[in-house]
């Protein structure tokens, strides 16, 4: 990533860095996440592999969020703040499914 002036990134955009490490006084293997100035946390391989497995999730989920507002939107020719209403009962039925 290019540096900027003050040393961060040129694009003032956070980035998630993550990397494996071992820790020698616990003899646990260690996760550490950092994201930009905000976050550092150790966290162990298991939980980390839950976190990896929610942001794919979501990821995903905010996806088809988008292709649904967008699609509802233009096949009602509504704007898409109406189109967010279905948006909100379709993500409760997806959390309800999901449970």
């Amino acid at each position: 990533m290019e540096q900027g002036k003050n040393g961060k990134n040129k694009f003032n955009i956070n980035v998630f860095m993550v990397s494996s490490m071992y820790g020698a006084k616990s003899k646990n293997p260690i996760v550490r996440i950092q994201y930009g100035d905000f976050l550092d946390v150790m966290v162990a391989p298991g939980d980390a592999r839950d976190l990896a497995s929610n942001l794919l999730q979501s990821a995903e989920a905010a996806e088809v969020d988008a292709f649904l507002v967008e699609f509802i939107a233009k096949v009602t020719d509504k704007p898409v703040e109406e189109s967010a209403i279905v948006l909100r009962e379709f993500r409760e039925w997806r959390n309800e499914r999901q449970r």
